[in-house]
């Protein structure tokens, strides 16, 4: 990893399994531990984890904010084989 994207030694790692950041991890304890009221969401893939996240993010209470230019998502095919244009 280049170091000018390593995390700082202080800066909090939690690693997911599932498509929603709070399922399987301590982030939601993590977040109120530090008296965290405000989320701002960034990443991939925008129509599957990120937007899981973001909508449970405000499920549990938190103040959370979408960077939608901080956020991409890949080619879908149809069960035809047509791609899936989705708006956003």
């Amino acid at each position: 990893m280049m170091n000018f994207i390593r995390p700082l030694k202080h800066e909090i790692i939690i690693s997911k399994q599932t498509n929603s950041a709070f399922i399987g991890t301590n982030l939601e304890e993590t977040l109120h531990k530090i008296n965290c009221e405000n989320i701002v969401i960034t990443g991939l893939t925008t129509n599957h984890c990120v937007e899981t996240t973001t909508r449970m993010a405000g499920n549990l209470g938190f103040d959370t904010t979408l960077v939608s230019d901080a956020t991409a998502a890949f080619d879908r095919m149809g069960i035809y084989g047509g791609h899936i244009i989705q708006q956003i």
